[in-house]
């Protein structure tokens, strides 16, 4: 559903599930966004360190509540 009201609201939209990813490249024709991109955009950006960004990364990818997908930094 998120998918339909992003592609039909010409927004972005940001996944760490590659099959989500896949389907939402075919129907925008485009690349959506990971965790990992909307991170390091917040440390292009200054808003926080890039060591902080990749601790919280870690976290996210290592812990048991988030467990995210998705490639390392």
């Amino acid at each position: 559903m998120s998918i339909a009201i992003a592609v039909t609201r010409s927004l972005s939209f940001a996944s760490d599930d590659d099959d989500t990813l896949t389907l939402w490249e075919a129907l925008s024709g485009g690349p959506g966004c990971r965790t990992r991109d909307l991170l390091r955009e917040l440390v292009g950006g200054g808003v926080v360190a890039e060591q902080e960004a990749r601790d919280v990364h870690h976290m996210l990818q290592t812990d048991d509540l988030h467990n995210l997908g998705g490639p390392p930094w």
